[in-house]
């Protein structure tokens, strides 16, 4: 069986959570610099332009400043309860013996070309061995919170979980005993990207899975040694370590997910779930670079938009025309 919510209504939904002005610039994926204290001595030491020798500095933002350490409290507070011990649901999922039907979800986020504010939410469950689209769900929302680099799950949190309550209360038999984020994990400045948030928000084994390796200055750099290692994936299954160059510590895998892709993903474990068992998953999971459960919500939210945008089109003209007919029909009104 096969559930679909919310998908090709003919009117606009936003869910927003208003809280700030949007000072948003740009950007969607987890950003930042280096990993707990080494980040903050950066922070300090990096100017605040794009280009320091061509533009003129100019002063942090307080209200974004303000905003930023407060996030990054709670980023310490969440990072924290992280486990990377592979949760119960995930030994049994992995075990060879089970025979049991599981379901992993995949959560992304699209975005309207050229707005950063408009996109669509997305959630698909597959059922897992059999890779199975079992149930969609697909929200228009409103991120109404400005992005700060090293802080997207602030933007989006409340949306994933809020697709993850609504498969909860309204289909539990899918409601997913896995989630994969197409984000990072703990391959994150403090440890914290969208996928271990979510995870320990909702206590559920989490993973991410990114398709461009996320950097951290002086730590986790994309240099002459990635670029050869990434050149040693030769077969599917094959994966590197990446290891963080000043701090030593393991924060996910490079992954040739399949025999046809030329390119890894990296992924890096959220919640409930240790670095070898994501990888692990993962892999089971794809049949093309991207696993399923994550590759069907990245198209299908896609999709979902643009047929939002040729609806929103198609009531423009409506209205268009109809607000002519009824200048034409006044003035004939006014001549009789």
């Amino acid at each position: 069986m096969r559930v679909f919510v919310g998908r090709y209504r003919s009117s606009y939904e936003f869910v927003s959570r208003k809280t700030t002005q949007d000072y948003s610039a740009s950007g969607r994926k987890d950003g930042g610099v280096k990993k707990n204290s080494y980040s903050e001595k950066m922070a300090h030491k990096r100017p605040n332009t794009l280009d320091e020798g061509k533009e003129e500095y100019k002063p942090p933002d307080p209200v974004l400043e303000a905003i930023k350490l407060r996030w990054e409290s709670e980023q310490r507070n969440l990072q924290g309860k992280i486990s990377l011990e592979d949760d119960r649901i995930v030994k049994e999922m992995l075990s060879s013996s089970s025979s049991d039907t599981f379901y992993i979800g995949g959560m992304d986020i699209s975005f309207f070309e050229g707005d950063n504010v408009n996109a669509c939410a997305a959630l698909v469950v597959c059922s897992y061995p059999d890779l199975e689209v079992v149930y969609e769900d697909y929200k228009m929302i409103e991120l109404t919170q400005p992005y700060i680099p090293g802080f997207l799950a602030f933007r989006e949190i409340e949306f994933m979980k809020m697709l993850y309550e609504n498969v909860r209360e309204k289909n539990p038999k899918y409601t997913p005993q896995v989630i994969m984020v197409d984000g990072n994990g703990i391959l994150h400045p403090r440890g914290l990207g969208s996928a271990s948030h979510l995870g320990v928000i909702l206590n559920v084994p989490c993973v991410g899975v990114a398709k461009n390796l996320f950097c951290m200055e002086n730590e986790i750099e994309r240099d002459e040694q990635h670029k050869e290692q990434v050149a040693s994936l030769k077969k599917a299954g094959d994966t590197f370590p990446l290891v963080g160059s000043s701090s030593g510590i393991c924060y996910g895998k490079a992954l040739r997910s399949c025999e046809k892709a030329t390119n890894p993903v990296y992924v890096s474990p959220g919640h409930g779930i240790s670095v070898d068992s994501a990888v692990e998953l993962v892999y089971r999971c794809s049949k093309y670079r991207v696993p399923q459960p994550i590759r069907h919500a990245d198209l299908n939210s896609r999709e979902y938009i643009r047929v939002r945008a040729q609806v929103k089109a198609i009531e423009v003209t409506c209205v268009t025309a109809l607000h002519q007919l009824c200048v034409v029909f006044s003035q004939r009104l006014i001549m009789y």
